[in-house]
């Protein structure tokens, strides 16, 4: 005989069975408590994101809510939530290791320390030190030792779940584990020898203050062995007494009247009802000696503990006494005696429990005839998980349904009780969610024969409509994305008009869901004049039960497939109606068919940009990325500022290809410029501009620098041709380049600016570096001359350059060719121009010019001027203009003397203004 132990029996049998002691089960068996704390002790020390990120598409997944929401939620809510659902084996392992290092450290440690093992701040122990362990001939022995000092010392039930989770983490021990927990050979103390129970997961056990709810109603059959006033009397009693009402008994006068009771007569066993009520009232040990104990008495005493459990709300409780008293199994019954008392509560448990399949073994159709509330709950039950689309474990219960409708079909015209119509059809609905067509279509014809009422006529066509089509139910009505596939879709769907036809001509209230079959229809066929009345009519119904019409997204889909129909027929007036339909739908989880964005956007735009905006932001959410494509070729990103940031954030992700980052680029423009975006519009121009000089899409680009309705804001038209040069130069096309800059010549020398010639004489030696004939720049050359000698003059009046006053002098621009030409400038300064002192920057073309960008704002409280060559990226000159204060000019020459006279010329200009200003002073 095995030892005896007062365990979990589903905790005995994994550790007399550790080879099925998978992670998974281990972790069904033990409380939801301790798998919130396992969970929790994991995310508080700072976990990967990506296990967070995992747990958060679970629960969003299980709940039907939005990872967006979930995400928000803090560490404790997302790990309450977490215990509730199914996880996967290594994460298990991951949550047991952190629980135990939180909360059960002293039992790892000291089996670690019984082992010769060191064990620092994490489960992760050296695989050297397990192989030794596990490699030497006395691992056995060792590891028995350490598993019974703990068993001395600690919990029994907290042992074996360490034990079995350090089978789980370390593989190289799991032999010898095994071997000692199976040679325990262990019983359950108290368990029924009769046979094997069946052994579900323990449940946390609460422990509320005996805050009784509303008493239970239930079905009192007229049988000699049911509750009298006496009874009646009792339990109010005891109810009071456990509220504290005032005036009411204290527990010993409450526990005198039971006793008393049960002592009156002998053969009145449902006395012992009041026992196992007041045991759980009271918290009293449930489950002890009763007197003359034998199995009717034990029935009644379990039927008043579960009673007094289902008071309390204590549903997890109850189904644990499901698991562990054979007795309370045997309460569903025929629902009299205490069956009538107990069945009704532990199927509303095992509904809580999601343990449907159970319920069919536990009831009997005798059972539903005695408690009509036991048929409402399971047709309740059953819809629910249809409409959730869990057909299979609705079955069982439609099933015991139908033999429940069968029972009273002997005796009462079913036509008379729309009731049980609604279960044949919601078994009819179980079929044919399970793909079991014949079986449904038998049903509902049978039901259809009889000639029910209009409504259950109207629902019971559609439903074969959608049959004949080959769907399991209305909320499988998907508009495709695609235009292909929506023609294949429409053409399946039309082989149930016939009967949607006849469902909508019933005129009934319930006509929505032919009308709804045929407003999809005619959507998917793009006749949106049909598809708005039909979609219409139907919304109406849906929208009035939400509860019923919400699971599958059904009611959701009803409203973007109205709104699109409308936006889709130009309603005009009716388009702000229609954007407020989708924007609902989407938030209520439904899609819209991408290819309709365009036209849905664009009809929506007429009446409100906003509301445009606000589609394309939920269709983003919705979607997410994989949306983008489809909401640009539509103008989302115009309309919305969220749309523009999630496709920015694509043109930023530099682990894409290069064209697709440019082809993302003039895609987002627009809509940066749009909201006003400026330093991102600058960013993309400057990824643009690269990859224009770098045969990328290079007509796209010179088209938008050659358009000021493309850059501005941002860049000035200076900027942009400047940029427009230096793309033509880089695709080698010179002549193109120098008709921009002949442009710019006459414009510099037209503007009477101060140093106009100088900067002209620079922007002519440029054209000429492109080796075009002599006579494209004669008549430029002719100009200059004509000009010059009076700038000369001009220039001979100004404070000269070579004065005692020192001028700083900042010089931005080129690359190592230029850098060459440091020194010799220099030197030359020097000797001529000893005022002037000079400081270099050669940012070159790098895209990441930002650290040099500060070096330059930098040493601007050093400069007095500042000079920009026109050979950097056009972003990068911009900023560095905003943050000058000093004069500046440019340098449109790449040559060692157009640099060393734009930095004269510059010098010159900072003398002249400060003769200028003194001459005004005096």
């Amino acid at each position: 005989m095995g030892q005896l132990v007062d365990l979990d029996p589903a905790i005995v049998r994994l550790v007399s069975a550790p080879a099925k002691a998978s992670p998974r089960r281990l972790w069904n068996v033990l409380t939801r408590e301790e798998r919130r704390m396992a969970i929790l002790a994991y995310l508080a020390e700072d976990p990967e994101a990506d296990v967070r990120e995992l747990l958060v598409r679970r629960i969003a997944g299980n709940r039907k809510f939005r990872p967006a929401t979930v995400q928000k939620w803090d560490n404790a809510k997302l790990a309450s939530e977490a215990s509730r659902i199914e996880l996967d084996d290594p994460l298990i392992l991951v949550f047991l290791g952190a629980f135990h290092l939180a909360h059960r450290r002293l039992i790892v440690q000291s089996f670690f320390d019984k082992l010769g093992v060191r064990l620092g701040s994490t489960m992760n122990l050296e695989e050297d030190d397990l192989k030794a362990l596990a490699d030497s001939g006395s691992a056995l022995e060792r590891l028995a030792g350490a598993a019974a000092a703990l068993l001395r010392s600690h919990p029994e039930r907290d042992v074996f779940v360490w034990l079995l989770t350090a089978r789980g983490m370390y593989p190289q021990l799991r032999p010898h584990l095994d071997s000692w927990l199976q040679s325990l050979e262990l019983e359950v103390a108290g368990r029924d020898r009769g046979g094997e129970p069946p052994v579900a997961a323990a449940e946390e056990r609460e422990s509320p203050k005996p805050g009784v709810a509303e008493e239970t109603r239930s079905a009192v059959p007229d049988e000699p062995d049911t509750f009298t006033t006496l009874d009646r009397v009792v339990v109010h009693a005891l109810v009071d007494a456990a509220q504290q009402v005032e005036g009411s008994l204290n527990p010993e006068q409450v526990d005198d009247l039971v006793q008393e009771v049960v002592a009156l007569n002998g053969r009145r066993h449902r006395s012992y009802f009041h026992l196992g009520l007041r045991d759980v009232l009271f918290q009293w040990d449930s489950g002890g000696e009763i007197p003359a104990e034998n199995d009717t008495r034990r029935r009644w005493y379990w039927a008043g503990v579960i009673q007094g459990l289902a008071r309390l709300n204590r549903l997890d409780d109850i189904v644990s006494c499901y698991d562990r008293e054979r007795v309370v199994r045997s309460l569903g019954g025929d629902g009299r005696g205490p069956s009538s008392a107990a069945a009704l509560h532990v199927v509303r448990a095992l509904c809580h429990k999601n343990r449907h399949a159970e319920i069919a073994g536990f009831l009997q159709p005798e059972s539903l005839l005695s408690i009509p509330e036991l048929a409402e709950l399971l047709h309740s039950e059953a819809t629910r998980l249809l409409r959730a689309d869990r057909a299979a474990e609705a079955r069982p219960l439609v099933d015991l349904l139908d033999k429940f409708v069968e029972q009273v079909s002997e005796t009462v015209d079913d036509r008379a009780l729309p009731f049980l119509l609604e279960i044949r059809r919601r078994r009819a609905h179980c079929y044919r969610q399970l793909g079991e067509f014949p079986t449904a279509r038998s049903i509902l014809e049978r039901l259809l024969a009889e000639d029910p009422d209009p409504e259950v006529k109207a629902m019971v066509t559609a439903d074969l409509g959608l049959i004949d089509a080959g769907f399991r139910r209305l909320a499988d009505l998907r508009i495709p994305d695609a235009k292909g596939d929506r023609v294949e879709f429409a053409d399946v769907l039309e082989r149930g008009r016939e009967r949607f036809e006849e469902a909508a001509r019933a005129g009934a209230k319930y006509s929505a869901h032919g009308r709804y079959c045929l407003g999809v229809l005619a959507a998917a066929r793009e006749q949106w004049g049909p598809a708005v009345e039909h979609l219409e009519m139907a919304l109406s119904v849906f929208a009035e039960e939400p509860d019923r019409y919400g699971e599958g997204k059904l009611l959701a889909r009803a409203r973007v497939y109205l709104g699109c129909a409308i936006c889709q027929d130009l309603q005009s007036e009716r388009l702000r109606f229609a954007g407020g339909q989708i924007i609902q739908g989407l938030d209520e989880g439904a899609e819209l068919p991408q290819d309709w964005l365009n036209t849905v956007l664009g009809a929506l735009d007429l009446a409100s940009p906003d509301l445009a905006g606000a589609v394309a932001e939920r269709i983003l959410g919705a979607r997410g990325p994989e949306a983008l494509d489809a909401l640009v070729e539509a103008g989302g990103a115009i309309r919305s500022k969220a749309v523009t940031k999630a496709l920015l954030a694509r043109v930023r992700d530099e682990t894409r290809g290069e064209n697709q980052r440019v082809r993302d680029g003039y895609a987002v423009l627009p809509g940066l410029l749009h909201h006003k975006l400026i330093e991102d519009a600058g960013e993309v121009l400057d990824l643009l501009e690269a990859n224009a000089c770098a045969g990328i899409q290079s007509e796209e680009f010179l088209d938008v620098v050659r358009n000021p309705s493309r850059y501005e804001p941002v860049w000035e038209s200076e900027d942009a041709s400047w940029s427009e040069v230096r793309c033509l130069e880089s695709l080698g096309r010179y002549r193109e380049a120098a008709d921009v800059l002949a442009r710019k010549f006459h414009q510099v020398l037209s503007s009477g600016k101060y140093g106009a010639a100088g900067e002209a004489e620079g922007i002519l030696e440029r054209i000429r570096a492109y080796g075009l004939e002599s006579e494209y720049t004669a008549h430029l050359e002719a100009r200059l001359r004509g000009v010059a000698g009076w700038e000369e003059t001009r220039e001979q009046h100004a404070a000269p350059v070579d004065s005692r006053r020192p001028v700083n002098v900042l010089f931005v621009g080129g690359d190592e060719r230029q850098r060459q030409y440091d020194g010799q400038i220099e030197r030359e300064l020097s000797d001529r121009y000893p005022n002037i002192r000079v400081k270099f920057v050669h940012p070159g073309w790098s895209a990441n010019w930002g650290p040099v960008l500060q070096e330059c704002i930098g040493l601007l409280d050093w400069a007095h001027a500042v000079v920009i060559m026109q050979l950097i990226r056009t972003e990068f000159g911009r900023r560095l203009r905003k943050a000058i204060r000093v004069p500046w000019r440019g340098c449109p020459g790449h040559g060692k003397g157009a640099i060393m006279n734009s930095i004269i010329a510059a010098a010159a200009e900072v003398l002249h203004r400060s003769a200028s200003e003194e001459a005004r002073g005096s």
